[in-house]
């Protein structure tokens, strides 16, 4: 029940994916039911899925990012199926990390994709 490793505030969201990937790596385990994140210093939790697509804005923030990347770097073989379960991710992320804290930090750009607003 020990702690293994740590970050420093504020996080980099790079850093924290990686050390989230590294510590799945290390258990074993090929991922989880729940994920921890935090905004504002508020703990959050979401599904892996949810993560997943979270960190792939996070690795390109201020940048937006088409349903088809997404799809391509959470699930193997995207199909357009798959494309509008990215809406149902984005819209579930959503209501857990910006709804209760009044500010979008995940924009959609019509036509193009999303895009994870850095928090000044």
């Amino acid at each position: 029940m020990g702690a293994d490793d740590y970050l420093v505030k504020p996080p980099s969201f790079l850093v924290l994916v990686a050390r989230l990937r590294a510590l799945v790596r290390r258990s074993g385990r090929t991922g989880c039911a729940e994920w921890v994140v935090w905004r504002g210093g508020t703990e959050v939790v979401v599904t892996a899925k949810e993560c997943s697509v979270l960190a792939c804005l996070a690795d390109q923030v201020e940048q937006v990012v088409s349903k088809q990347d997404i799809v391509s770097r959470v699930r193997d073989a995207p199909s357009t199926r798959q494309l509008n379960v990215v809406e149902v991710y984005i819209s579930s992320l959503c209501r857990e990390i910006d709804t209760p804290f009044d500010r979008s930090s995940i924009v959609t750009v019509r036509g193009a994709g999303y895009k994870l607003i850095h928090e000044h």
